[in-house]
């Protein structure tokens, strides 16, 4: 929902859930890859923003760093703000963590789209404990359904045009590392 909203990001929900997608497989392989060493947890979004101070604090344990409530005030940091005014996508760095700020999908995308998206990611969603808003989806169905929403997908949006240069670079030197590092790990 947030991707489809967003005037930004280029596509809407089928290149959305083909990059959720992407990214959570890519960091199921390095997770992989680091917990038998015991470097790496799975922290969800969802429990991030339930419960934002008990979250943090496992982080924190997880890392070997000490806590400090005042973490949960990194909205009020310069570099925050400077972050939020970059671009649209990032306004909401400048708030502190928005309770709740998470499932607004289920109730504002159509049917089509839920079922594009629960069929490309369902048992991804599945394996992360989330849980699905449909049956399980056909492969006849779920192309069905991206055969009708591919049309009306938007491939450039308006206000990409107007993301600072410096942010448009800062955008694809970060999809060039992740797809090294997915790289790098899936041969391993």
């Amino acid at each position: 929902w947030s991707w489809k909203c967003s005037r930004e990001l280029r596509g809407d929900v089928e290149r959305a859930s083909r990059v959720w997608s992407q990214d959570q497989q890519g960091g199921l392989r390095v997770l992989g890859q680091l917990r038998p060493l015991g470097r790496m947890q799975w922290h969800r979004y969802e429990d991030l923003v339930d419960s934002p101070e008990h979250t943090l604090q496992q982080i924190c344990a997880d890392l070997e760093v000490s806590y400090d409530p005042d973490m949960l005030n990194f909205h009020q940091a310069e570099r925050a703000q400077v972050h939020a005014q970059a671009s649209q996508t990032w306004a909401n760095v400048s708030r502190p963590v928005m309770k709740g700020n998470h499932g607004k999908w289920r109730g504002q995308l159509s049917e089509d789209e839920l079922i594009v998206i629960e069929w490309r990611c369902g048992a991804m969603m599945d394996s992360f404990g989330y849980e699905r808003a449909l049956p399980p989806i056909s492969d006849s169905q779920g192309q069905a359904a991206l055969d009708r929403i591919q049309p009306l997908e938007r491939h450039e949006k308006a206000d990409y045009a107007q993301v600072p240069e410096e942010e448009q670079r800062q955008r694809a030197r970060a999809a060039k590392h992740w797809a090294s590092l997915a790289a790098r790990v899936h041969k391993t």
